[in-house]
């Protein structure tokens, strides 16, 4: 086998690219507009059959590969913030050969729809209702395809507000109060409009030098993307799922009220619809397929869980008790959904076949008796995982701040307190609570978001608002928590690769980042597109691992590359 597959780990491209011989390969150089070479423009080749894409970076020397493609014609192009090259439609890949393409960047405006929404926030301007629209709307989406993307006047954006709060033909976030709802949409209509007086570019202002992300290590240039195009806009896939049997499952998010399986080899989507009831969204969080075949899912909005029959292609709903309405709730609302039912969120399937829920609380389904235990004690657990001794680790985000583990044999509850959210408890202790969601003035706790546990069996976690990944060590007891160079980390999607590697995404800046445990190093990743929305990251038995990126309509892996021997910051 050649020893620079071996060496980037490339041969996992075979899966998406199958073929009998080594694949055929796009390779050439980058350069600027003055002729020197251009380090970190994305190269991307897509398949025009498959609509696949390999995403590449060029190194400090221009210089780029994507290897192991299969034959077939591709449209290839070169891509940077702030530059542009025309694409090359009809490159044709043969097995076994190279096809040298050489790129020359431009000079292009950078769009606002570039930004990461730390960049925007630095950048926009201060008004009432940019607070409301970055702490409350982008807690669940992005600045970039939903607002930064469009022009509106005042009324579209007030419709498009009012969609949100709608309950039943549109999203139904309540969070949002009507007075809250007319302040952002008054912003909006104030930056986003037709006649606004916001700068073309906002390379323009004087603080964008300060605020874009500084250049990335050479390190960084190694990592490769393949992304899948899903079939139509707005199917907001929260994650991608891959199972034992090489499918891949996503739920379509929000209004799409789908799932979904992906065919890796042809890029094919298979999508089905969920039912919904009184209202549009359910909000599919969650899905995963179970040894039997049965496709499982969550209702986040409808606080319920789904079983999908492929073969019959029958669904069958279920819902806990503490989620079922009672009388009161259309005064009152209750729990964190957003039609005051509670949540359901992430979901599991443990050795004994039973699933496992997150959500207001840590559910577990028994899937024989078609019957509910609800364990209150455990609040808000949001990231949920299972420990190779088959028990179920949570992070509860919103509330208390804590991480605990279900012992699934004895059914008893254990949780520990990190120690930046006994800080940030002391810190703010005087300040008024706040229910923002994903930001905070004054959080009370460190916000473990996602979770995940190593090979060793060692416990890892985002911390949103400690700006930190957590380290726990079951068998001692004990904490270590690592800063994130970034300004404004956020992690979110938190993963491990077959190293021990521990990656996460950053929600507010647009990167992956890779963690090594051994030294505390961290090296960041740019991604090919602004918002990367990753709520995931889930590795296979390939050791690649898959992510959805929610706003830019799109599922996919990358391949980690192997560490240098000095990782670079």
């Amino acid at each position: 086998m050649r020893t620079w597959i071996r060496a980037f780990g490339l041969t996992i491209l075979s899966t998406a690219f199958a073929c009998t011989t080594f694949g055929g390969e796009i390779s050439g150089t980058v350069k600027g507009p003055g002729g020197a070479a251009f380090k970190g423009a994305f190269v991307r080749a897509e398949n025009s059959k498959t609509k696949i894409t390999v995403d590449v970076l060029s190194d400090r020397n221009g210089a780029y590969r994507i290897p192991n493609l299969d034959a077939g014609e591709y449209q290839v192009m070169a891509t940077a913030a702030g530059f542009k090259s025309g694409p090359r439609p009809g490159m044709k890949v043969e097995a076994d050969k190279t096809l040298s393409l050489d790129f020359t960047l431009e000079k292009a405006a950078v769009r606002w729809a570039d930004l990461s929404i730390h960049e925007g926030q630095a950048l926009l301007p201060e008004g009432e209702g940019k607070q409301l629209l970055f702490f409350r709307c982008m807690s669940c989406h992005g600045l970039q395809t939903k607002i930064a993307a469009v022009r509106r006047d005042e009324d579209g954006w007030q419709a498009c507000v009012a969609l949100m709060r709608d309950r039943v033909g549109g999203v139904g976030d309540l969070r949002i109060t009507e007075a809250d709802g007319a302040a952002v949409a008054s912003y909006l209509g104030r930056v986003f409009s037709p006649d606004s007086n916001l700068p073309r570019s906002p390379a323009d202002l004087p603080e964008y030098q300060k605020v874009k992300h500084a250049e990335f290590s050479d390190e960084a240039m190694k990592i490769v993307y393949v992304l899948y195009d899903l079939p139509r806009l707005g199917r907001i896939p929260w994650v991608a799922y891959p199972q034992s049997d090489g499918s891949v499952w996503m739920p379509h998010s929000w209004t799409a009220d789908q799932i979904a399986r992906l065919d890796q080899k042809t890029g094919e989507v298979q999508e089905y619809d969920v039912p919904t009831s009184t209202r549009k969204a359910v909000h599919v969080h969650s899905v995963v397929r179970a040894p039997d075949g049965m496709v499982w899912y969550s209702e986040d909005a409808a606080c319920k869980l789904g079983k999908f029959d492929p073969e019959t292609k029958k669904f069958t709903e279920y819902q806990p008790n503490f989620c079922k309405p009672r009388p009161d709730d259309a005064q009152t609302g209750r729990g964190m959904s957003t039609i005051g039912l509670g949540s359901m969120n992430s979901i599991r399937i443990d050795r004994a076949g039973y699933i496992w829920g997150g959500g207001s609380i840590l559910l577990r389904f028994d899937p024989m008796k078609e019957e509910f235990m609800e364990f209150p004690e455990a609040r808000t657990p949001y990231g949920i995982e299972l420990d190779h001794d088959g028990n179920i680790w949570f992070a509860e985000f919103p509330q208390e701040g804590m991480i605990g583990k279900m012992d699934t044999k004895t059914l008893k509850i254990t949780k520990w307190t990190p120690p930046t959210t006994e800080k940030l408890a002391a810190l703010n202790k005087n300040q008024p609570d706040e229910n923002y969601g994903n930001s905070s003035t004054h959080p009370k706790t460190s916000g473990p978001r996602r979770i995940t546990v190593d090979s060793k069996g060692i416990v890892w976690f985002g911390e949103w608002w400690g700006n930190q990944i957590g380290r726990f060590d079951p068998k001692t007891e004990t904490f270590k928590e690592y800063a994130l160079p970034d300004p404004d980390p956020t992690p979110y999607a938190i993963g491990v690769d077959r190293n021990d590697n521990v990656w996460y995404s950053s929600y507010n800046d647009d990167i992956l980042g890779r963690l090594d445990p051994k030294t505390g190093s961290v090296v960041e990743f740019p991604f090919p597109y602004s918002g990367n929305g990753m709520r995931e990251l889930i590795p296979d038995s390939q050791g690649r691992i898959w992510f959805g990126t929610p706003f830019n309509n799109k599922v996919g892996y990358f391949i980690p590359p192997e560490p240098a021997k000095t990782a670079q910051r």
